[in-house]
């Protein structure tokens, strides 16, 4: 979270005298409203805290889009969705951020109320934490867009080899190349990029099972954030594989041939906020245009 926004965060705290402030924004890829700054007096914050639109107070100001004051604050304050125990709050205070992208949230342990005037500061301050937030994602993606014109422009060659940069420029430590013939129910994996265990060659593996087979079969762009590779039903190609991906998967599917189809598939850890919200089709334009190249 840049500098600036933890720097507003620390006003807000101050100007309110609030026990807690906090920042929750929109996540870009469907995840509910993520907390990414807070400055608090206690420690009792839950770690890497989302709240669901319309979930308790919070989410009530991010689907209404309106402001929301709670005096005389009397129910345990975990129903807030933020605090992992009861701190005894005694008013609370949430203004939403414009187009409904986040909350700005203050309570307070000394207080039962904030007067109108604060009420209307703290609008102003949600506005203010939405530009900031803005303009430091306009950055981080057209910083973004400029590392993969670079990859666009150095790729076309080696196929595996583009797959494995771009996979570091997503931050995704394995990368999987497979290709079907049109019609058939078996796939082959053609490469792969910073995975051990498994070795593409001439070992078919069915579209009926594994995330890749999901892929052939259902022909869909999809980011899942939380993959649990260890999970009976979780594996990308087959049952007993040894790999360990991360949480994060991202696979494209390319374009149909006439006689065959391909999947690109990255796994990993990495914090897919800094991804940009169109990035699936993105990357299927650039993945089709780098492919149609070699």
């Amino acid at each position: 979270m840049p500098s600036s926004l933890k720097c507003h965060l620390k006003m807000v705290a101050n100007l309110f005298d609030a026990y807690t402030a906090a920042l929750f924004l929109r996540s870009k890829h469907g995840e509910g409203y993520k907390l990414v700054a807070k400055e608090s007096l206690g420690d009792a914050i839950r770690d890497s805290c989302v709240i669901e639109s319309g979930q308790g107070l919070i989410g009530w100001v991010a689907r209404e889009g309106k402001r929301l004051h709670v005096t005389h604050f009397t129910r345990d304050t975990r129903t807030l969705g933020i605090y992992n125990t009861d701190t005894g709050i005694k008013a609370f205070l949430a203004s939403p951020l414009p187009y409904r992208e986040g909350v700005l949230m203050v309570d307070s342990k000394n207080r039962y109320a904030f007067p109108e005037k604060k009420q209307r500061i703290l609008d102003d301050c949600a506005r203010v934490a939405y530009d900031l937030w803005f303009l430091t994602r306009q950055e981080v993606e057209r910083e973004f867009y400029r590392e993969l014109l670079d990859w666009l422009i150095d790729s076309g060659t080696d196929f595996l080899d583009d797959i494995g940069r771009l996979g570091r420029l997503l931050g995704l430590k394995m990368a999987f190349h497979a290709r079907r013939k049109q019609g058939e129910r078996l796939y082959r994996l053609c490469g792969t990029v910073g995975v051990h265990g498994l070795k593409a060659g001439d070992t078919s593996y069915s579209v009926d099972e594994g995330l890749m087979g999901w892929f052939f079969r259902y022909k869909k762009n999809v980011i899942l954030n939380k993959f649990r590779g260890e999970a009976a039903q979780s594996y990308i190609i087959k049952r007993d594989e040894s790999l360990s991906p991360g949480p994060v998967v991202l696979g494209i599917c390319l374009p149909e041939g006439s006689e065959t189809s391909e999947v690109v598939l990255f796994s990993g850890e990495t914090d897919i906020e800094r991804w940009p919200s169109d990035i699936l089709d993105t990357l299927s334009r650039s993945l089709s245009r780098v492919r149609g190249n070699i």
